[in-house]
């Protein structure tokens, strides 16, 4: 982040993003800003800067005030209280902002399309052993064998009546969501799309659930997944309950976001708890293939902690839609 200084001793601009990166896949990365900015007034964009093997995409600070951002990943880990209170106005205001990205539409889908087509199963059964897949099962029960229900989901040819946006974020994770917070607010904005893609109304926001549990902030090591599992313990999407009284911290924080993605999510156009859990499902194995590559690890800070979502969310699938895994 920074500023520019402008001419004529006038100061500074408003802060600005400046994403420095290779060359390759630039003016793709540039087209998508450049849509998103067509999409949603607090997005704009300056023209990109290519420069031999180098590229310069710069963006205004999201929000109205002038003080730095904050990601969602980082406000989670501020005062629970504080955060607890603010996160319904937030995920509404991320919500609104996904839903004006495309036009919708009803349609019907094999479960097996609701899969992400670049599954490698070699990889997820490779990620799946290192990292303690087998052993989940062992002490949780064979119904948290993620990789079986997979094979069963990329099998299965039930309809489902979906609701489908003619073009999607395509990454919203919480480093993806910026946060004006002042004035004892907070607001909500995305940015930083990447494929824009047609696909389901409600992968975005169940993209959002998925990535809470396993981007956390460089430094940032805790265990979210158990805490929040009774979220996977029963065949409901919404969650009705309280927080469990023992939640504190960033468990608590995130299993407040994720109630209300949740609630925004059954609210999408032709969503049902089906397409949810399914799509839920999908996105942490794609999480748990990523972990093969081991410079990023898809932003996952524990491998271990994908291997066990992607055992949660297995079990889930058994609760919610039974006749989709069934023998």
């Amino acid at each position: 982040m920074g500023s520019f200084l402008l001419d004529k001793g006038r100061g500074k601009s408003r802060p600005t993003f400046f994403k420095l990166a290779p060359c390759g896949g630039a003016e793709s990365v540039a087209a998508e800003a450049r849509l998103l900015q067509h999409k949603l007034s607090h997005i704009k964009v300056f023209p990109p800067v290519l420069s031999g093997n180098r590229s310069l995409l710069v963006t205004q600070k999201v929000g109205d005030g002038d003080g730095p951002p904050i990601s969602l990943a980082h406000y989670l880990g501020h005062d629970s209280k504080k955060v607890v209170a603010a996160l319904p106005g937030v995920v509404e205001e991320v919500a609104r902002q996904v839903a004006k990205l495309g036009d919708h539409s009803p349609d019907q889908w094999p479960v097996s399309g609701l899969l992400w087509p670049n599954h490698d199963l070699a990889r997820l059964e490779s990620q799946w052993q290192r990292w303690r897949g087998p052993e989940q099962v062992q002490a949780l029960g064979k119904t948290f064998d993620a990789i079986e229900t997979f094979k069963k989901l990329a099998k299965c040819s039930v309809l489902l009546r979906v609701g489908i946006q003619t073009a999607l974020h395509g990454d919203l994770n919480p480093t993806n969501v910026a946060l004006d917070v002042g004035n004892g607010a907070a607001h909500g904005y995305i940015f930083d799309a990447s494929g824009m893609a047609r696909g389901l109304s409600l992968r975005d926001l169940a993209m959002l659930e998925v990535t809470s549990l396993l981007h956390l902030p460089a430094g940032i090591i805790a265990d979210i997944i158990d805490p929040c599992a009774a979220l996977y313990g029963n065949g409901e999407v919404l969650v009705e309950e309280a927080f469990p009284a023992a939640l504190a911290g960033r468990p608590l924080t995130t299993w407040a976001l994720i109630a209300e993605i949740r609630r925004l999510a059954m609210k999408c156009p032709d969503a049902t708890k089906k397409a949810y859990a399914v799509t839920v499902f999908d996105l942490a194995m794609i999480q748990l293939g990523g972990l093969a590559f081991a410079v990023s690890r898809n932003k996952t800070r524990d491998p271990e902690q994908a291997a066990e979502l992607a055992a949660r969310v297995s079990h889930w699938i058994s609760l919610v839609c039974p006749e989709f895994v069934s023998a």
